[in-house]
């Protein structure tokens, strides 16, 4: 909303937020601390704990007790986190009796300690971000350290395990081992809402983009031409692609298609159009398996889940258009690409005024995915469908990766 704050989610990871209300009863009574300064008072609200931070705040911890699970074995779970605004700060120690400590190593990679009651924690398991959407299960050294790629995401986190043999009784139960999750949060930018926009919400989105579009910062400028059939209707024309923007230019205006139309070529959104927009949390937000973010006051909203853009509605001239993607193409870089997608046109008044069912397809040009063809079928009536073939070919790369998307 616009002001600094600290969220606490019990939940798989920073990009997972299927925290329910049960779940943040659990966590109701956690202890929320800023180092060296003190508590934090929460409140409870439909999604997470909320607490309010000052501008200077760059480090917040939690820790609760969950209780007991049986697994072959009694143990006692206890989970420490600690969440970031900048990569620096994660550098910094906390009174947490087990926490995570990151310090970056050069441009490209990240040192992690893991310590336990201050001390290093040898073989520790812990959880780190791997290649696109993968995570890796590593362990650290006999000094509690691990060497990891720097993430290039703006939100990521970590989890490391320690054990600990300990007896105990806990309402009681008996046990003889305590498992203590740690957890290290990342907000990699601090000023990413300094536009107004809620950073937690920018960092989701972006992650999502370059997960699961083929429209991504690390992308090539490219130029490339589509023939296009659309519901009988023919045209050929060039494209020129980067990770923010996707220009179509007719090469005979009177046979071009709409310009609605010609951004079925899109796909998804482009970041491009997305620009200078204001990115928040939908007013409603709940907890759920996803989250929806909103662009300009609903202009634009997307539903992101599992770092993946689900679905997306978007302005046209008329009315409105809602894109939801029904498969996925994985990618050799553990990312995804929409693989189908139902595309819903609407009228200003929400009437729905046409549905295409379309598969895309992809190629790569030196590990770069580019649309190749787009194939699928337009429904405008009950009793009428129609066809829309759309081929991409002569790509060229025409320059280094431009980092805008």
């Amino acid at each position: 909303d616009g002001e600094r704050g600290v969220e606490i989610q019990f939940s798989e990871s920073a990009w997972d937020f299927s925290t329910n209300g049960r779940m943040i009863d659990l966590i109701a009574d956690s202890r929320v601390r800023l180092p060296g300064t003190g508590d934090v008072s929460c409140q409870k609200e439909t999604y997470a704990l909320v607490g309010r931070l000052s501008e200077g705040d760059r480090v917040a911890c939690a820790s609760f007790t969950y209780g007991l699970m049986t697994m072959g074995e009694s143990f006692l779970l206890e989970y420490h986190a600690k969440g970031v605004s900048g990569v620096e700060a994660a550098g910094k120690s906390t009174d947490l009796d087990a926490e995570i400590i990151a310090t970056r190593i050069g441009p490209d990679r990240m040192q992690l300690t893991v310590l336990f009651k201050g001390r290093p924690a040898p073989d520790a398991e812990i959880l780190v971000p791997s290649q696109g959407m993968a995570t890796e299960t590593m362990r650290t050294d006999d000094k509690g350290r691990l060497e990891i790629d720097m993430p290039r995401t703006g939100l990521f986190s970590l989890r490391a395990m320690i054990p600990e043999e300990r007896e105990g009784v806990y309402k009681d139960t008996p046990y003889e081992m305590v498992r203590h999750y740690a957890t290290l949060t990342v907000h990699a930018d601090p000023n990413a809402g300094v536009d107004g926009s809620d950073g937690l919400a920018v960092a989701i989105l972006e992650d999502a983009y370059e997960c699961s579009s083929e429209h991504r910062g690390d992308l090539s400028p490219w130029t490339g031409i589509y023939d296009c059939s659309f519901n009988g209707a023919i045209s050929r024309g060039s494209l020129t692609g980067t990770g923010g923007s996707l220009d179509v230019t007719p090469l005979d205006q009177e046979a071009t298609p709409p310009t609605d139309d010609m951004q079925l070529l899109e796909g998804l959104p482009t970041p491009g159009s997305l620009n200078g927009g204001t990115v928040r949390f939908e007013s409603d937000r709940q907890a759920s398996g996803g989250t929806r973010i909103s662009i300009d006051d609903d202009a634009f909203i997307f539903e992101v889940k599992d770092r993946r853009i689900e679905s997306a509605t978007l302005p046209l001239m008329l009315g409105s258009r809602r894109i939801d993607v029904l498969e996925w193409t994985e990618t050799d870089d553990r990312k995804a690409l929409p693989g189908r997608m139902m595309v819903t046109d609407f009228d200003r008044d929400g009437r729905i005024t046409r549905v295409l069912d379309i598969t895309r397809s992809y190629s790569d040009m030196d590990t770069m995915p580019v649309l190749e063809t787009l194939r699928g079928k337009v429904i405008e009536k009950a009793t009428e469908s129609g066809e829309v073939i759309m081929k991409i070919s002569e790509v060229e790369r025409v320059g280094p990766a431009t980092g805008d998307a």
